[in-house]
């Protein structure tokens, strides 16, 4: 479209001295939403979004760095707010810059009873504010934030409720303000490439627990690349109880700075929570000190963690013990083998040794196939000769276990896969016996 129609054409001059709120507004009531051309317009009182509608309605300026909404005289209100908060919403809104002294740029954290923010997008925003954090809402279904980039002086960067979906791609937390987090997120989020910080405690808080929240809600939050950076106390701080799962995840503690630990559940974890961690990795930069014994704290045990080389061990705080955490490496040995490695396995049993559960060879018979098997036992109930055993290859190992007072294992019987004693003649196998035998690409030797 060669024209189009902005909020200049509702009496906005946008030159950053004008109030301009009232043409603004004016332009949302009219239209259902906002054009801003390159331009400053300062506003002095909160943009309302209208209630119920009109749908799928695109808030835009020219870029992020070039359309700008400066907030003056607003401190206790926030640039942008829906007009009710019990009504549905869907809107994108993309290509512009809030800033100024409002205690938050977006605020749709009374927005409940089932009513949110529903297949919405904010896309190429930059937001900056004051007392609070820069976008706020309870409840967020199937909404995107991409290339957001947020700066609170007291504030999180992003406080996101609900209990489903979120997706942050390439956003990025500025400045979180103290005690406070880049990324607040309470229920279901996916965090792809999103970075930070500049400054502030915690780069995440993920989770809801009542004496703060109101409410245990638990976390299930995926987060994959980017970098968690230049965090004060921790890197994650978990409430409650739920999954964190981490891939290809840079963790950057500050330059000269003694921090807490990364992953901190000692405050208000809860039993039952996992964490799963796939090759991210720990960079710490020049002069970076942890002040904890590990790079977990928790107050509970978790029902599954795993990591491939970024964390070690779990500090339970409770109990003022280390626990190792299990590892899981894919390896080639000297020889070119490659190998998939366990650290600290369970083999069914806590005094560590795996328990066999031998085939049973079958009942008086001469010859079993004992392909991919490594041990068997006898039943014999009338005498019988074993005399080979098929399917072996070169280096398996076979054990018998002797069963019955039936059995003989023949020597060098003529046929496929037959024994060979180390004493040359048959053993009249007693119960109870153990009997070995290792392949040597034709027979099986005793050893």
């Amino acid at each position: 479209m060669s024209t189009y129609v902005t909020v200049e054409d509702f009496g906005a001059l946008g030159d950053g001295t004008t109030d301009d709120t009232t043409a603004i507004q004016d332009m949302i009531d009219s239209m259902g939403y906002f054009r801003l051309l390159n331009r400053t317009y300062k506003i002095t009182d909160t943009l309302t979004i209208p209630a119920n509608g009109p749908y799928g309605t695109l808030y835009t300026g020219q870029g992020m760095e070039q359309s700008i909404i400066l907030c003056d005289g607003m401190t206790g209100k926030a640039a942008i707010a829906p007009q009710s908060n019990a009504s549905l919403y869907r809107i994108a809104m993309r290509d512009f810059k809030v800033m100024g002294d409002c205690d938050s740029c977006f605020d749709f954290s009374g927005v409940s009873g089932g009513f949110q923010l529903y297949a919405s997008e904010f896309r190429n925003l930059w937001l900056e504010c004051k007392a609070d954090s820069c976008f706020k809402g309870a409840g967020n279904f199937s909404v995107l934030w991409d290339n957001v980039h947020a700066y609170s002086v007291d504030g999180h960067c992003f406080e996101l409720g609900g209990d489903v979906a979120k997706t942050l791609i390439n956003c990025y937390a500025h400045r979180a303000g103290p005690g406070k987090a880049g990324y607040r997120m309470a229920g279901n989020a996916i965090l792809i490439n999103c970075n930070g910080l500049d400054e502030g405690d915690y780069w995440g808080d993920f989770g809801a627990v009542a004496s703060l929240d109101g409410e245990n809600l638990q976390f299930r939050i995926h987060i994959i690349g980017g970098n968690i950076e230049d965090f004060d106390v921790a890197g994650i701080r978990l409430r409650f109880t739920g999954t964190l799962i981490l891939e290809m995840v840079g963790i950057i503690p500050r330059k000269n700075h003694t921090y807490q630990t990364l992953i901190d559940g000692s405050q208000y974890g809860g039993e039952g929570w996992s964490l799963i961690d796939r090759r991210s990795y720990y960079a710490p930069k020049p002069g970076a000190g942890m002040s904890a014994v590990s790079r977990i704290l928790h107050n509970s045990s978790p029902s599954f963690i795993e990591s491939t080389g970024m964390f070690f061990d779990l500090r339970r705080t409770d109990q003022a013990l280390t626990y190792p955490v299990p590892q899981t490496l894919s390896q080639n040995s000297a020889y070119g083998v490659l190998a998939h490695r366990f650290g600290n396995v369970d083999y069914n049993r806590s005094y560590g040794f795996n328990l066999q559960v031998p085939s049973l060879w079958t009942v008086n018979s001469a010859s079993f196939n004992c392909a991919r098997i490594s041990t068997v036992r006898t039943a014999n109930t009338s005498a019988t000769s074993l005399r080979s055993a098929s399917g072996g290859e070169k280096g398996q190992r076979l054990t018998i276990i002797v069963d019955d007072g039936n059995t003989t294992i023949e020597h060098n019987f003529s046929a496929a896969g037959r024994f060979i004693t180390t004493s040359g003649a048959n053993i009249a196998a007693g119960n109870g016996s153990v009997h070995e035998f290792v392949h040597n690409g034709s027979n099986w030797i005793q050893v």
